[in-house]
């Protein structure tokens, strides 16, 4: 909260062009409010005790774009195509990729709605879609996420005690070479050590991916509904 405040008086001390200023999100030019409101719809869909985490990550975004220091955070499975995505935000566009932790964090997920509309401001309206582009060129190989999640999923062994409760996840940090061999992996986010293990195991077995972003976070579900589309 404390953080918060800081950074909420130095925006408003030093730059006060940025609440006067229409912000672009989703194609609109909306006042502070109406952003906001969007915001918390679309992402928070309404939780009041996450609001004052999303105002952070509104503002930072709006501190690191004033300077042009743009970052983007990630999410996800190190798959191909993701892979090859980060490399283009780096490599041709200068764009810092930072691993966002889990999905579910707010704060980054409100700084990258933000930031993304910024970086088509600077851009162009086609920057997503030339991003995509670029990555689907230099990247011919590997698996696809769909492909990934199968595989993790239908290779998993998920407890019998497990059907019908609340889904553990184990988060597992993975480090590979240039080669794109998976050269390191521990646990992130522990759940139970027989959990952990199993997660280990599975994440290890993962043929190699194009070797682009160097460090990803996986996170493994043990959910029996995921393997509603194995072969027995």
């Amino acid at each position: 909260m404390k953080q918060f405040f800081f950074v909420f008086c130095f925006l408003f001390t030093l730059m006060p062009h940025l609440h006067a200023q229409p912000y672009f999100y989703k194609g609109l030019y909306l006042e502070k409010n109406d952003l906001m409101n969007e915001l918390y719809q679309d992402i928070l869909d309404g939780e009041m005790e996450n609001r004052e985490i999303c105002d952070a990550g509104v503002e930072k975004a709006l501190q690191d774009a004033s300077i042009g220091a743009y970052q983007y955070y990630y999410f996800g499975y190190p798959t191909a195509d993701f892979t090859a995505y980060l490399w283009v935000l780096k490599n041709i566009y200068a764009i810092k990729t930072t691993q966002g932790g889990e999905v579910e964090n707010p704060e980054n997920q409100c700084y990258n709605a933000i930031m993304g509309e910024k970086l088509r401001e600077k851009f162009g309206g086609s920057f997503w879609t030339d991003v995509a582009q670029k990555a689907d060129s230099i990247n011919n190989m590997g698996m696809s996420e769909k492909e990934i999640w199968t595989f993790i999923a239908c290779n998993l062994k998920v407890p019998p005690l497990m059907a019908g409760v609340s889904s553990p996840i184990v988060m597992i940090k993975c480090v590979t070479d240039d080669l794109g061999n998976l050269k390191e992996s521990s646990i992130l986010k522990s759940w139970e050590e027989d959990l952990d293990n199993e997660a280990l195991r599975v994440v290890r077995m993962l043929p190699k991916w194009q070797p682009i972003a160097k460090t990803v976070v996986i996170p493994v579900v043990f959910d029996w509904n995921n393997k509603k589309n194995c072969k027995e």
